[in-house]
């Protein structure tokens, strides 16, 4: 029977979690994994994507909005540290005081602290509007907040319209 990250290695019992399919990026000198800037603004990008969150982002301050998604993020991330550590724990545990059990800990805690890097945006001011930055910290490329720099509102002024038109302001 093949094994998976869900399975006691020693029962094939399930690992109990709340965890989701969404990929994280990190590199690690661990694993030799090497930086792709590319990759991990794509899989950032994925995420952001997938989190529903239950105010639009113009209609509250943009700061307030990437917070609330920061932490959306955080989240789903959180469960899956805890899926891992769970796995990690219940597939060790009779080699708890092992050295190589020990260093798989530490590099386990390294590639936390690094994935959990790689979930923050950079939030800077986007270079075409006052919204805030959305692509990876530390990113090459000009600031941008992923929208398509509209109001997604109708205007507000009713003067000089024959009907109520989108609003034509950044």
């Amino acid at each position: 029977m093949a094994h998976t990250t869900e399975q006691n290695l020693d029962d094939e019992t399930i690992v109990p979690h709340d965890d989701t399919n969404m990929v994280f990026y990190f590199t690690s000198p661990a694993f030799n994994l090497p930086d792709d800037p590319a990759d991990h603004q794509a899989k950032l990008t994925v995420l952001r994507q997938a989190v529903r969150l239950s105010q639009p982002r113009q209609t509250v301050p943009d700061a307030e909005w990437v917070d609330l998604l920061s932490t959306e993020i955080r989240s789903i991330l959180e469960k899956r540290v805890q899926h891992v550590s769970d796995w990690v724990t219940i597939n060790t545990a009779r080699f708890s005081s092992n050295a190589e059990t020990l260093k798989l800990r530490r590099i386990l805690d390294s590639a936390v602290v690094d994935v959990q890097a790689g979930i923050e945006f950079c939030r800077a001011q986007c270079a075409e509007c006052e919204l805030l930055c959305l692509l990876p910290r530390r990113h090459e490329k000009a600031h941008e907040c992923t929208t398509s720099h509209r109001c997604r509102f109708r205007c507000e002024i009713v003067d000089g319209h024959d009907e109520q038109e989108p609003c034509g302001l950044p």
